[in-house]
């Protein structure tokens, strides 16, 4: 009887200690090293005891908030100026926690699919930059989270690192090369959110709700429901190709037991998933977690996954933008500045002589366009950084220093006339020419030859169609910030294409030089 009263007067003193009772633990991303939007209110959060008071003191700052019911718990800090100065929190429950090392800057949630995950030391001069790339005031977050069926509260795995030759190597690239520009530049600490997924269609980055209630996406949801039934068909017929392979490999081993897929083995067929393994799991799993965090924009590379669909990302990808726009950081940063890169192209053959041929790459590029008519957006052209035969160019150095060149005008009102590569803001007809005239192209539009041009050849890129939609290749003729285009075949045009096809030819820069991204304009498609 008495060793029964022991026992009892165990578990009662175990359920009062601090452990039991629930110990304060905070998100992933409140974390040694991490960097807190500056002028914002930052939101601290996490979990507790259902009703625990937690403390939170940092920078002169005391905030204090309870649990709800279910144990969750966030509070708000002031704005702050930025500083350099490493500075310790701290999160007092039941038990404390000191943060270290924090520094108060810009955040940028930097985010997409594989060319944005792509490692620094995977990039063109990768090593050498790694091993010189002591930057204790960049930092980075990197959240690539798994699918989720639902909305989660926070990121799985990761943590904050400072930037050192070490750590350096398995940054984005693209997002190292932005943040390391505006460290340089504007001198405050910067944060990058690393968000890069390979593979990812833009549906997976989407919320749900954006589909529920955006009316520009209106006939997105019968469509997903369409595929959805569609799938098992497709499964099946996957199911038989597969036995067939698999019987034709155990053919091949019965006299060849070395043989594997690509040598020896035919390779089998591509895995195929149901459409709902795809649609909002990475804003579930990745986006969602981060909607407490204030940041100073984003900056985007995606599009690869959707070439074959350019109008419905054509929709979505605005919607997206407003989407992310109002729900993370609250929504109290308004039209955060929205950076993208136009995807490059990595076919192995192709020719500029081809204006008519149906070109997924050439049509999602031309998609991405339409994203500029939000406000504080900007786009990145890479046509100049291209490799055949590689959808991962290893040229990542231009591609973040020209978003960065964007943020510091898009964002801290730096006066940089070029800022962005050229851009057609009107076309009007002129008798057989059409007259095309651009912004950032102060200085005067200049024709260089480049990789895909040859030698001494004449300004070549354009083609331009009449009211039978049939393009023919275009003569071309710069005159200060306006081109003009025609052709012996075409005696009224009304549309032009620009670097429309495999290996497009592009022979168009601006003083700051920045190519002239793939475009079309006109009556296309009537």
């Amino acid at each position: 009887m008495r060793f029964n009263r022991m026992i009892i007067a165990g578990f009662i003193s175990l359920a009062l200690t601090p452990a039991v009772l629930g110990d304060v633990k905070l998100a992933r991303f409140v974390g040694d090293h991490m960097v807190l939007q500056r002028n914002a209110k930052c939101t601290i959060w996490g979990t507790a005891s259902p009703d625990e008071k937690i403390t939170v003191v940092f920078a002169g700052n005391t905030v204090q908030t309870s649990a709800s019911p279910d144990g969750k718990w966030s509070c708000q800090l002031p704005p702050m100026e930025a500083n350099v100065a490493p500075q310790e929190m701290t999160v007092t429950g039941n038990n404390v926690i000191t943060v270290k090392n924090i520094l108060v800057g810009d955040v940028w949630f930097c985010a997409g699919q594989s060319n944005m995950g792509w490692q620094l030391a995977w990039s063109e001069n990768g090593a050498e930059e790694a091993a010189k790339a002591d930057h204790p005031a960049l930092r980075f977050f990197p959240c690539q989270g798994s699918k989720a069926d639902v909305p989660q509260d926070d990121v799985k795995h990761y943590q904050w690192t400072q930037c050192n030759p070490k750590s350096a190597n398995t940054f984005s690239a693209v997002a190292y090369y932005f943040g390391k520009k505006l460290n340089a530049d504007l001198k405050v600490p910067i944060g990058l959110i690393g968000a890069g997924y390979g593979g990812t269609a833009i549906e997976q980055w989407m919320a749900e709700e954006t589909y529920k209630t955006d009316p520009t996406l209106a006939g997105f949801a019968a469509i997903f429901a369409a595929k959805e039934a569609a799938f098992p068909k497709l499964k099946e017929e996957w199911d038989k190709k597969q036995a067939q392979w698999e019987a034709k490999k155990a053919e091949i081993l019965a006299t060849n037991p070395a043989a594997k897929p690509g040598a020896g083995i035919p390779y089998g067929p591509n895995p195929i998933y149901p459409p709902s393994d795809f649609n909002y799991k990475l804003y579930n799993s990745t986006v969602s977690p981060l909607r407490n965090v204030s940041v100073a924009g984003f900056i985007w590379y995606q599009g690869e996954s959707n070439v074959g669909d350019a109008p419905g990302y054509a929709k979505q990808f605005p919607a997206m933008i407003r989407h992310w726009r109002k729900h993370i950081g609250h929504g109290e940063g308004g039209d955060l500045p929205f950076l993208f890169v136009q995807i490059a192209d990595g076919a192995t053959t192709g020719t500029a002589d081809q204006p008519n041929r149906l070109n997924g790459m050439s049509e999602l590029r031309a998609s991405q366009l339409t994203a500029l008519a939000l406000p504080k957006t900007a786009m990145v052209v890479t046509l100049d950084v291209c490799e055949a035969n590689n959808a991962h160019p290893k040229y990542k150095e231009p591609v973040g220093s020209r978003l960065a060149i964007a943020a510091l005008a898009v964002k801290y009102g730096k006066e940089i006339p070029n800022y962005s590569s050229p851009l057609m803001e009107s076309m009007k007809s002129d008798g057989g020419n059409l007259v095309l005239k651009f912004k950032f192209a102060d200085g005067g539009l200049v024709s260089k030859e480049n990789q895909n041009t040859p030698k001494n050849a004449k300004l070549t890129g354009f083609a331009v169609a009449g009211a039978d939609g049939k393009f023919f290749l275009a003569d071309a003729k710069i005159d200060n910030d306006t081109i003009t285009v025609s052709s012996s075949d075409v005696k009224a045009p009304v549309s032009v294409r620009y670097a429309w096809g495999l290996v497009p030819a592009y022979t168009i820069w601006n003083k700051a030089d920045l190519p002239l991204g793939t475009f079309q304009a006109g009556e296309i498609g009537k």
